[in-house]
């Protein structure tokens, strides 16, 4: 008997990054390190009310919800799908280490 999978099965990444460093890198600083909006800025941007909400995710200690998701895709940064599924993606790989 074959084992069958599925499209998440074959989609799944090793160690796949948090979304909140992907948005860090588009909207608060570089990868180097380069400052590009201070937290309250990006938070306007958006259009996303809880600037401390958006700190916790860019460090990667709050997961994407699904209203922050929403801001990005209505902001230009990507579908909100996208984003819950980077989501998904990394949790569950935390959730199995």
């Amino acid at each position: 008997m074959t084992k069958q999978t599925t499209n998440s099965d074959e989609m799944e990444m090793h160690n796949p990054p948090h979304p909140g460093r992907m948005i860090k890198h588009m909207l608060i600083e570089d990868e180097d390190g380069i400052p590009i909006l201070p937290i309250r800025e990006a938070a306007d941007i958006i259009g996303f009310t809880s600037e401390e909400e958006l700190r916790l995710v860019v460090n990667e200690d709050c997961a994407v919800c699904g209203e922050l998701a929403h801001r990005l895709e209505m902001s230009g940064f990507g579908s909100a799908k996208h984003w819950v599924d980077m989501q998904i993606a990394w949790s569950k790989f935390n959730l199995v280490q």
